[in-house]
Order: structure tokens, then C-alpha cells, then sequence
């Protein structure tokens, strides 16, 4: 014969749940629910946000360093997938811009999120200490960000070497396949 465990409400842990209640304690709990951002204010808030954020980064996310028409380089990240609420919070999170693709054949309709520039690598930064697998490309741009790189400045032969030990860096931790 089978027990029934006791669970636990799902946002306040009181156990156990009263008679006819199968989630949350009460009706407060269950409004906290379906408001989840009530839980996700403050500077608390903000770092388990930005933990979630850099998770869902590590899985559909994407970092370069593109040769811009000027010679320059711009660091720029992106994620894209199917569903727009995720890249809703990214852009809530960390600005950035969301664009859609129309359905092709058999294709569906897919988002984007992307970001770049000085904006990227400060983002990168903040997620830096929750990545897993990206954690290389975000030191990349840690680095690409400390030297002070823009397209507006002049460099000397050792920045532009610099430069393109970067840029050749992060194109090797994009190929794809396995990494040797």
C-alpha cells in the first residue's frame, strides 16, 4: 500500500498543505506565484535574476567578435529560440533588442535577443560568475573590454596584435564540433 508524502507549499515550505489545496497554503502564496517577480526584487533579486539569466545564456546563447565595413570590431552577444518570454527578461535584464523571424516552409516563427558593444561585455561580466560553459568567451570579453578597445581610437601595432589574438581566440572557441 502506497503513502501519500506530505508536500510542502511551494513558495512558503509550510507543511502540510490543508485539505483541498494541492500546491500553495493559500491564496496569498498562490498569488505570489503567478507573480513571480514579486520574489525577484532587490539586490537579491537582481543576482538570482541574473544567475537565471546567465543558465539560460549558457544553453542558447551566443558570443562574437565581428569585423565591422570600417575595419573596427564590435563585441556582440545573442540568444534565439522559439518562445520570446525568456529574451523578454534578458532584454528587461540588460536592454538590448528583440527581433522576430516570420515562419519559412517548415519553419517556425523564431526570436532574437542581441546585444553588443561596451553593453555586451558588461553583461557578460555580470554573468560571468554563473556561466558554465561559456565562461572563456566571457573572459575574452572581459579582456576585449579592459583594453579599451572602440572604433573611434588609435592603436599601436602591439594593440592591434592584442586585438586580433582576441578576435582569433574567441573564432576558435566558436568552431563547432570538438574543441582539441
Amino acid at each position: 500500500m502506497r503513502r501519500r508524502l506530505s508536500r510542502a507549499c511551494l513558495i512558503c515550505g509550510k507543511k502540510p498543505l490543508p485539505a483541498g489545496r494541492r500546491k500553495y497554503c493559500s491564496s496569498v502564496c498562490s498569488h505570489r506565484w503567478q507573480n513571480r517577480r514579486f520574489h525577484f526584487q532587490g539586490r537579491q533579486g537582481r543576482e538570482l535574476r541574473i544567475a537565471w539569466a546567465a543558465g539560460f545564456f549558457d544553453g542558447e546563447g551566443s558570443v562574437s567578435i565581428s569585423q565591422l565595413r570600417s575595419g573596427g570590431y564590435n563585441l556582440r552577444i545573442s540568444a534565439s529560440q522559439r518562445k520570446r518570454e525568456p529574451l523578454d527578461e534578458l532584454a528587461e535584464l540588460f536592454g538590448g533588442s528583440i527581433y522576430c523571424t516570420p515562419p519559412r516552409g517548415k519553419r517556425a516563427e523564431s526570436h532574437s535577443w542581441e546585444l553588443s558593444g561596451d553593453r555586451a561585455g558588461n553583461t557578460l561580466v555580470q554573468m560571468r560568475p554563473y556561466l558554465k560553459v561559456k565562461t572563456q568567451q566571457a573572459m575574452i570579453a572581459e579582456q576585449w573590454l579592459a583594453s579599451g578597445f572602440t572604433h573611434r581610437t588609435r592603436r599601436s601595432e602591439d594593440q592591434l596584435a592584442f586585438r586580433e589574438q582576441l578576435v582569433s581566440e574567441m573564432r576558435h572557441l566558436n568552431l563547432r564540433g570538438p574543441i582539441e
